[in-house]
Parts: structure tokens; sequence; C-alpha cells
């Protein structure tokens, strides 16, 4: 008898009813519902997905343009700052070379400061340049967080005027910059025992020290001369320096030249023996990775021996006929 083949398994619906009202609400408009208007015709399924296609292309391309438009502002907003924050430090710099009269200059606002004198101050002059008061709406907290934010800039910017100009002894009064130089000043133990993650960054480290001054020995050495440096006499060298050549010197060829017989009869000119050149190609191997020319030959010399071959095989053929 032959294998029984199962037939498909029957999975029954689970909710019949509720499918049933699905099928019948999707249906409830079309049954029993003709058009109010004859000529009137519904919109294709097709052109309606092309017309949700187009709608959904240009909310992309608005949603592209207004990335685009931020990235600009953004961009725009950022060399705004670049160049207010050039200009600040620019006056700040200003600030510091101006000569006071008492030659003291305390720093504690970013803006330049109007030099008025107390008789120059008049009504009309208290009037131009007074402030109005602050509004009742900033509260504490802002201007708080609005000194710190400030106090913040002026340390980044003494922090970078002290970077460009050494010379000027600019110091400021940020924590962070002391807590470096502590941590600078820290000494290591010789004694501390070492992990094994450290003993590894220690040996990296010896190696790259070693690498570094190969290259630094096989690089070229430049003797720089500074204008105006007088020099009495060439340098002396106790070593020859490392990938020089070793130049035979002219004085030493004295021997070899002709002229040595004629003013000296005594000496004979010492001709170098002619060099041999002995051409042995290499001829293992397949010959038609050979060149040209050795291939011609070998053909040619293989030619003449099977000749040389068959001729020696004739004369013996024609001397035992001729027994």
């Amino acid at each position: 008898m032959g294998r029984k083949i199962k037939g498909k398994k029957h999975r029954t619906v689970r909710y019949p009813e509720q499918q049933k009202r699905l099928r019948e609400l999707k249906l409830y408009h079309k049954v029993n519902n003709p058009p109010k208007v004859l000529d009137d015709q519904e919109i294709p399924k097709g052109v309606r997905k092309i017309k949700e296609f187009k709608e959904k292309a240009h909310i992309l391309e608005e949603k592209y343009a207004r990335k685009q438009q931020e990235k600009k502002t953004k961009k725009l907003k950022k060399k705004a700052q670049e160049a207010q924050l050039k200009s600040e430090k620019s006056n700040l710099l200003k600030r510091f070379l101006v000569e006071s009269n008492e030659e003291t200059i305390v720093i504690n606002d970013v803006r330049p400061v109007k030099n008025t004198k107390p008789a120059d101050i008049t009504r009309e002059h208290l009037t131009k340049f007074t402030v109005a008061p602050p509004s009742t709406k900033i509260t504490k907290a802002q201007n708080n967080r609005e000194e710190q934010a400030r106090q913040v800039k002026q340390q980044k910017l003494l922090r970078e005027l002290s970077n460009e100009y050494p010379s000027m002894n600019i110091k400021s009064t940020d924590p962070r910059d002391e807590k470096i130089k502590r941590s600078a000043k820290k000494k290591v133990n010789p004694n501390k025992r070492l992990n094994k993650r450290e003993k590894d960054k220690m040996k990296h480290k010896l190696k790259q020290k070693e690498k570094d001054e190969e290259r630094d020995l096989s690089a070229p050495v430049y003797d720089k001369v500074q204008f105006g440096e007088i020099v009495h006499a060439p340098p002396k060298f106790s070593k020859r320096p490392r990938n020089t050549q070793v130049e035979s010197k002219p004085g030493k060829k004295s021997q070899n030249l002709l002229l040595a017989s004629i003013l000296n009869p005594g000496l004979k000119p010492t001709q170098p023996a002619p060099r041999k050149f002995d051409y042995t190609p290499d001829l293992t191997g397949k010959r038609k990775a050979l060149s040209v020319a050795d291939r011609r030959r070998l053909d040619k010399e293989q030619a003449s021996a099977i000749a040389a071959y068959k001729k020696l095989k004739a004369d013996k053929w024609k001397a035992s006929q001729g027994k």
C-alpha cells in the first residue's frame, strides 16, 4: 500500500460573526446604491495613487528646502559669533597694550571702557549716556546665569590671548588652568607597582621613542648658516657620514697616468686589466620564456644537429649496402 497523502489542514475562523460584519460594512455603500448622476465617473485608483505620490514628493522637497535653510542660518550665526569673538578679543588686547597712568590694568569686563574725566561730565553727557534701569522681568537667577556666561567667555578670551602672546604674561583667572598646572607638576613614584596595561603602555612609548631616534639618525642633516656668519675653515669630520660613497682621490691616480712615466722614468703606468663580459644566458625552463634571439639560435643548433645525425645514418647505411 502506498503512503497516505493528507489533505490541507483547514484552519477555522476564530470570530466568524465579526468577519461577516466587517465584510458587510465594506459593501454597505456599494450594494443597492445606484449613482445619483449617471454621467459622473469615479476617479480611478491608479490616478489617486499618482496624486498621493506627487503630494508626498512635494512634502519631501519642502522638508529638504527647510533643512537647507536651517543649515545656512546656522552657518551664518556661527560666522557672526566668530566675528564678534574676534572683535572682543582685539578690544581686550588693546586694553592690555594701552599704557595707563597708574601702570596697572584691571580687567573686569570684556567691553571697551570709555575714559572720561569728572570735569567733562555735564547734564547733556549724563542724559546722553545714561542707561535705562533693568526691567523687573529679569530675575536674579537670570542675572547670575548671564554673569557666569560672561566670566566663562572672558576666561576663554584670556586663555587664547595668553597662548597667542606668551611674552605679555597675561594671567587667566580660570581655576581649570591651575588644576592642569598642578597635575603636570605631579611626581611619578618610580617604585610604584605597574599593572599589565600600564606596562604595555610604557613598552609602546619606549618603542615609539626608539623608532623616532632611528628616523632622526637616518634623516639627512643640513648645516644652517645664518646671514653674516664668517667661516674660516671647512668642518672636520672624525667619522664618515652615513650613506656616503667613497670617492677615489685624484692624487692617487698619478701612477696610472701616462704623463707619470715621462716625468719619472722609473715608474711604469699600471693599466687595469680589461673587463671580461661573460654572457651565458639561462636556457633552462620553457622555450617560450626565452628571448627571440636565443630561441632562433637554439632552433638553428637543433636543425644542424638533426641534419648531421641524418647524414651519419645515411653514410652508415650506404657503407652497409656497399659490402
